[in-house]
Parts: C-alpha cells; sequence; structure tokens
C-alpha cells in the first residue's frame, strides 16, 4: 500500500476509529448520551469525508486488490451512513425505555455499520468475508442485547448457528474457486469462469448457499421471522436495511466482475430463488398477525424484487437497484422506527391488533407509518411505486417477462396484508384502550420519522433528484 491508498480510505479510518474511540470513553465514564453522541458525530464526519471524497475522486482507485473506492462505492457508503444515522436516532429513546445498559449498543452498532462498509468496497475474497464477519458477529449481540427477552436470546442463538453455517458454505466455495482459478480477485475470475471447471461450479453454488442465507432469499428464509421478531425493532431495521443492503451490493460488484450473469444455470438459479422469494414472502406475509413476522416475510420479497433487477442486465439494471434500494431504506426503517417509537417500558408492539384505532390517538405518526406501508407496496405517489417501476421497466427491457408476472402476483398479494395493517389503525377504538395510546412519544423519534415520512413522499412526486445521483454512480471491476 502507498500514502496515496489510505486518503482513499479516509472514510473506512474513521469508522474503524469509532467503537474504539467509544469504548475508551465508556471506560473513563460511562454516560449514555455522551455515547450516542460520539456515534452521531463519528458518522456525520464519516458522511462529510464521504461526500468530500465524492465531490473530487478522479478516478476509481483499487486499495491493494481488496478495496475498490469508486462512485459506487461511495454511494454506497453514503447510504449506509444515512441509514445507520437515522437508526441511531431511533435507538437512543428506544434504549431509554428498555435497558439500563445502553452504552455498549452503540460500539456494536459502530462496529456493524464497518464491516458493511467494508462489504460495499470489497473485490476480493478475503475482504468480502472479513467485512462479512465483522457485520455478522456484531448482529449477534445486537439481537441479543436486551437480555431479559427470551425471544431476544432465542433469536441470536438461532442467528449464531445459521449464520455459522451459511459462513462455512461461503468460505468453502471461495476455497474451491481458488483452488481452481488461483486467485481470489473478482476481476480476475471473469475469464476463468468462461470455462468453468467443477471445482468453480460447486465452489459456486456452496457461494450462492452462504449469499442466499444473507439475503433471506427463499429456500434459506427460514430465519428472518424470528430474528425480526426477537430482536429489539432498531436492530431489526439494521438488518432489515444496512446488513442486506451491503449483501446486495457486493452480489452486484461479484457478478458483474465476473460475468457471472453470463453463466446460464447461475442466472437460471438466481431467477428461480427471485420468483420463489417474491410470491412466497408474500404468501407467508398474509398469515401473520404479528406486525414484524409480516415486515420480516414481506422483506424476503422485497429482496426477490431487487434480485430480479440485478438478473435483468439492461442498461436500467444498475438504476433500477439502486433507486430501489434507497425506497426500500427509506421505508423499512421508517416502519421499524414507528414501532420502536411506540413501543412502552411493558415491551414491544407485536401484534398487528395492538395498533388497533390507532389512528385516532397518534394521528400524525399513524399517518407516516401508514405512508411507510404505501411505499412498500409500491402506491403511486410514494419512493417505493418509482423503485418497483424500475424494477418492471428493466426486467420488461431484458424479456424477463416470468419474473414480471411474479412480481405482480406479489404485489397485488402485498396489497392485501399492507392495507390489513392500514384499515386496523383507522378501526374503531374498542372498549380497551390502545396500547399506542400509552407510549411516552420521542420529540427526537418523531422529528426523524417526519423526514422519512417527507423523503418517501418527495422521491415518490420528484424523483428526478435522486436519479440523476444514481445515474452517476458506475460500477468499476
Amino acid at each position: 500500500m502507498e500514502i496515496i491508498d489510505f486518503t482513499y480510505l479516509i472514510p473506512l479510518i474513521i469508522l474503524a476509529c469509532a467503537p474504539v474511540v467509544s469504548l475508551m470513553a465508556i471506560a473513563i465514564y460511562r454516560n449514555h448520551l455522551m455515547t450516542f453522541s460520539l456515534a452521531v458525530v463519528s458518522i456525520i464526519i464519516f458522511l462529510a469525508c464521504t461526500i468530500q471524497q465524492w465531490s473530487v475522486l478522479p478516478e476509481a482507485h483499487n486499495v491493494a486488490d481488496l478495496l475498490m473506492i469508486d462512485s459506487f462505492s461511495l454511494f454506497y457508503l453514503l447510504l449506509l451512513g444515512g441509514a445507520g444515522l437515522v437508526i441511531l436516532f431511533i435507538s437512543y429513546p428506544y434504549l431509554c425505555q428498555h435497558t439500563e445498559v445502553r452504552e455498549e449498543y452503540y460500539v456494536l452498532f459502530q462496529t456493524a455499520l464497518f464491516g458493511a462498509s467494508i462489504l460495499v468496497t470489497s473485490v476480493n475474497f478475503v475482504s468480502l468475508f472479513l467485512g462479512l464477519e465483522i457485520l455478522t458477529i456484531s448482529l449477534y449481540s445486537l439481537i441479543a442485547y436486551t437480555r431479559t427477552w427470551e425471544s431476544s436470546i432465542e433469536g441470536s442463538l438461532k442467528y449464531l448457528i445459521l449464520a455459522a453455517a451459511s459462513s462455512a458454505f461461503l468460505l468453502f466455495g471461495m476455497a474451491l474457486i481458488y483452488i481452481e482459478t488461483g486467485t481470489l480477485v473478482f476481476s480476475n475470475l471473469g475469464q476463468a469462469f468462461q470455462s468453468m471447471g467443477s471445482l468453480s461450479t460447486a465452489g459456486m453454488a456452496m457461494m450462492l448457499v452462504g449469499i442466499g442465507f444473507k439475503l433471506a432469499l427463499v429456500p434459506f428464509h427460514t430465519w428472518t421471522p424470528d430474528i425480526y421478531q426477537g430482536a429489539p425493532a432498531p436492530v431489526s431495521a439494521l438488518i432489515a436495511s444496512i446488513s442486506k443492503g451491503s449483501m446486495v451490493a457486493v452480489l452486484l460488484r461479484f457478478l458483474y466482475a465476473t460475468a457471472g450473469l453470463e453463466i446460464g444455470w447461475l442466472v437460471w438459479t438466481l431467477s428461480l430463488m427471485a420468483i420463489a422469494s417474491m410470491l412466497v414472502g408474500s404468501l407467508l406475509a398474509l398469515r401473520q398477525t404479528n406486525i414484524k413476522r409480516l415486515l420480516a416475510y414481506s422483506s424476503i420479497a422485497h429482496l426477490g424484487y431487487i434480485l430480479m433487477a440485478i438478473i435483468a442486465k439492461s442498461d436500467l439494471s444498475l438504476e433500477a437497484v439502486n433507486f430501489y434500494l434507497v425506497a426500500y431504506f427509506i421505508s423499512i426503517i421508517g416502519a421499524f422506527g414507528s414501532l420502536s417509537i411506540f413501543s412502552t417500558t411493558d415491551g414491544e408492539i407485536d401484534e398487528i391488533e395492538d395498533l388497533r384505532g390507532m389512528f385516532w390517538t397518534r394521528p400524525v405518526l399513524s399517518i407516516i407509518f401508514s405512508a411507510m406501508f404505501f411505499s412498500l407496496v409500491g402506491i403511486p405517489l410514494t419512493a417505493g411505486f418509482i423503485g418497483k417501476f424500475y424494477v418492471l421497466w428493466a426486467a420488461i427491457n431484458d424479456g424477463l417477462w416470468l419474473l414480471v408476472v411474479a412480481l405482480v402476483i406479489s404485489s397485488v398479494i402485498g396489497l392485501y396484508y399492507y392495507l390489513r395493517v392500514i384499515n386496523t389503525m383507522l378501526s374503531p377504538i374498542g372498549e380497551q384502550t390502545p396500547r399506542t395510546a400509552s407510549a411516552g412519544l420521542s420529540k427526537m423519534g418523531i422529528v426523524v420519522l417526519s423526514v422519512l415520512g417527507i423523503l418517501v413522499i418527495w422521491f415518490g412526486v420528484f424523483p428526478s433528484s435522486l436519479i440523476e445521483l444514481i445515474r452517476s454512480v458506475n460500477l468499476t471491476f
């Protein structure tokens, strides 16, 4: 590595130092507000450095064949940093109500964000696996952070066992590919994959299992509802957005760099996984009475939509994935953020029935919550509608009619279960006072959710500003 490499790595260096600084601060003086403030400041500095780097970046820069700093990675760093900042503001009031040991949460959160940032810049199996493990190990602890909840401990143990198994598949797949090709760098694998041997084929299949688990694609999705239900609401938002988004970024770079979308059996397998994820995710969401499990199953369908755009290979494919991810991030973080704000000292809002009559007691927040659900289902004038239209257009341009039909069917099913939640909120209040009426609402949380609500409508009505930004994103191998 040369000195100039470190200038390109400044945002990542800031993220790497942030949890260390927080740990030292906790050792000197334990204070929730101070630790929260340090985490917020570190992410703001990280975002500022990333924006500055994007504005002056002359060309893509490869750091030791491990990391690639280009407009693609900088876009995803901004997306992850923005999502991380929002989730932090949601987490602070939540932790004030639900646990006495609060400071270490921010150390784990910053570490997870650092791991995700390594993932989106990876161009090598080594950096990919390192970033993935940093992210995953942090999530084990974050899922079980509210130690008094049995569901949190159960969810963490399930995630630990299944994530370890998926990492083993991923690592073994990388090893098989390395044995046959002799390289760990994505861009060097493209030529080798054109004459794919048996070891590389087996390795790619094993990697597909590992990536399928991390993205919760069918048939590797069974862990998702238990984890989302057991984890604290802000952590569920982290898993649904930052964790999934970083894996989408690394999958995109890997498939484009290795010409993986030219491998027939791989494209067919990904297509089947996309169709199954869209349909199975939506059908299973129909049966749910628990709001977090409903969001978990619906997220499986959304990852199917994103995978469909990746497979499309049209000129719009990359734009469609990036726009849809932005819309999905805003909507899913807003949905889990609302559940976090509605939670009380007695616990979280779990059942859909707990939301009955919420519109009549919390009208503003109910409108914001509904806007997030409208975006997730793809109602016009929301960011989700533009994102879904983008995905459809990319798929139609590539002639993926079977996937288009699956998306339409999944969206129609989604319309029912999302609107069922909204209908419950609009229903008259029963004899029992709604749990949401007794929640002590955080002003910080209300402001953050209001901003998300504005963004989800803004990008639905005026998407051109975001589209222009996305069109400037170029993927470098």
